[in-house]
């Protein structure tokens, strides 16, 4: 029976294109967690951006004039108002540590995505010509390792009755990750872009990045991080895609 639920999805993913199963399996905005100044002038500009919510200073043709950036320590602070953070148990350690591994790792995601463009130098703080990233990861939730290994099943059965019904469920199993995002000016510290964005782990059949409580959430920061210097290295008339909620590899 698990083969031909594996079947039906496998040919409604060639059917409908995978476009379209993205659109569908991928997470919903996150609620302002309180750490960007004014989120509620966030609003989604999918024509450029490819975040949930985009706040952009009119007085800023591109980033080309930019030729450094300087990442501030990334923020963890606002995970300890989440509920599901209060009371998770089973990481079997201070979950506040983990935090600040994660934030870390996170930061080293981000500078090895400048190294790879070229086109950014990475500057150790504030000064002229350099952006300054501060970001904070709002939400960590970890993937349901015990039912990551059906999770497509979960995804696939449904499909007689509906999609958003298997969407659901496969997201039910799923952890996600939030961010919040603010980019300065070096110099006089103005504001110039504001961004805030929620992902879920990756649709898989076998999924070996749920093998650790946020293994997921290595995968969706090296995606921003190559989303962002995307968006920092490119013209203003430039779209740059969004991540893709299915992938084939298990890692």
């Amino acid at each position: 029976m698990t083969l031909f639920r594996f079947s039906i999805l496998f040919s409604w993913l060639f059917i409908c294109g995978c476009n379209s199963v993205n659109g569908l399996i991928k997470a919903e905005p996150a609620k302002p967690a309180g750490f960007l100044p004014a989120p509620e002038l966030l609003s989604e500009m999918r024509e450029r951006y490819p975040f949930h919510g985009v706040w952009m200073n009119m007085k800023l043709d591109d980033f080309k004039q930019y030729q450094a950036l300087y990442i501030k320590p990334i923020d963890t602070r606002h995970l300890a108002a989440n509920d599901w953070w209060e009371q998770a148990t089973f990481s079997g350690g201070d979950l506040s540590e983990d935090a600040k591994e994660f934030a870390l790792e996170s930061e080293q995601t981000f500078h090895e995505a400048l190294m790879e463009n070229m086109q950014l130098q990475r500057a150790n703080g504030p000064a002229e010509n350099t952006l300054i990233l501060e970001l904070s990861v709002v939400e960590l939730v970890p993937a349901k390792v015990w039912l990551s290994s059906v999770g497509l099943a979960a995804f696939a059965v449904p499909l007689a009755i509906g999609i958003p019904a298997g969407t659901g469920a496969a997201l039910g199993q799923n952890g996600t990750v939030a961010i919040e995002g603010v980019l300065k000016d070096g110099t006089s510290g103005e504001i110039l872009l504001m961004f805030a964005d929620r992902e879920a782990s990756k649709i898989r059949i076998i999924d070996f990045t749920t093998l650790t409580w946020y293994g997921h959430a290595h995968e969706i920061m090296e995606d921003w991080a190559q989303q962002l210097v995307e968006v920092l290295t490119t013209p203003h008339d430039h779209m740059v895609e969004d991540s893709d909620g299915f992938a084939w590899a298990p890692f």
